[in-house]
């Protein structure tokens, strides 16, 4: 819960106005002694910021990638990402995350955006 005292509002969570609605509960007595302090602030839920980059590349799969890079008939760059997640017998035991393996592969194939968008693009190849 924070008071905003520039725009006189009063913002709470989604959760926090759940339980706000329970006659008594700790949330629900807090905005009142808020309310009773400050009767000319407005309650409001706050709105989360969602940010669009989570499906930016939705379907970036390890097995797309794999499948990526053996149709670039790349042994090199296969070999590495073997390497990267683990899949060969290396000296290392550490396998890299999802997050590092990701950033390596769309740092070497700049061109992958998502797989949606390689196969529409690929159809409009197809199709000129």
């Amino acid at each position: 819960m924070f008071a905003n005292f520039e725009l006189k509002v009063i913002e709470i969570t989604k959760a926090e106005a759940k339980k706000a609605r329970v006659y008594g509960s700790d949330i629900y007595e807090a905005i009142k002694k808020i309310r009773s302090d400050y009767p000319e602030f407005e309650v409001k839920v706050r709105e989360v910021k969602k940010t669009k980059r989570k499906a930016e590349y939705k379907g970036l799969t390890y097995s797309y990638m794999e499948k990526y890079i053996q149709r670039r008939n790349n042994e090199e760059a296969l070999k590495f990402y073997y390497e990267l997640i683990g899949k060969t017998e290396s000296e290392s035991f550490e396998t890299a995350s999802y997050f590092e393996v990701k950033e390596w592969f769309l740092a070497k194939f700049p061109e992958v955006k998502t797989p949606r968008q390689m196969i529409e693009n690929n159809l409009v190849e197809q199709s000129a």
